[in-house]
């Protein structure tokens, strides 16, 4: 029973001792690992961005989107990339939901900075062309092949 209060006393009073703060820990972004490929696919990554086309054409319609296209989007995705027309609806902040004409564009390259900084430019662009338009981006990794 002595052996017992012997351990139990400093253990009780261990509460009562106040130790210096602990300095914050660092955040450490950490890369997700690339995908496991099959044989004869590489590592990629895909990038995909939906963006709203105003209309009438004067308002930035189909004619200037043409112009944007060749000046902004082509030149910033040398190696290649895909787009379609699409027509969409969102549900803005609780509001009915709004319909719209879109352009999807679609890029399947290689993860680097550069690429970054050209997605970085088009949303920009985009934004700074077409009044704030709403500009959806989804990435992923994927396996490719050519």
């Amino acid at each position: 029973m002595k052996r017992l209060a012997t351990l139990a006393v400093p253990l009780l009073l261990g509460g009562c001792i106040n130790l210096p703060a602990l300095p914050p820990m660092p955040v450490v972004a950490v890369a997700a690992p690339a995908p496991a490929c099959p044989a004869g696919q590489v590592p990629m990554r895909a990038d995909r961005l939906y963006l709203s086309v105003p209309m009438p054409p004067g308002d930035g319609g189909p004619d200037t989107w043409g112009e944007f296209v060749a000046t902004e989007i082509v030149p910033r995705f040398p190696d290649g990339l895909t787009m379609w027309p699409a027509q969409g609806q969102w549900k803005p902040g609780g509001s009915p939901n709004a319909h719209a004409m879109s352009w999807v564009i679609d890029v399947v390259h290689a993860p680097d900075a550069r690429t970054e900084e050209a997605f970085a430019a088009v949303i920009e662009a985009y934004k700074r062309s077409f009044a704030s338009l709403p500009v959806l981006r989804v990435s992923g990794d994927v396996c490719a092949s050519s």
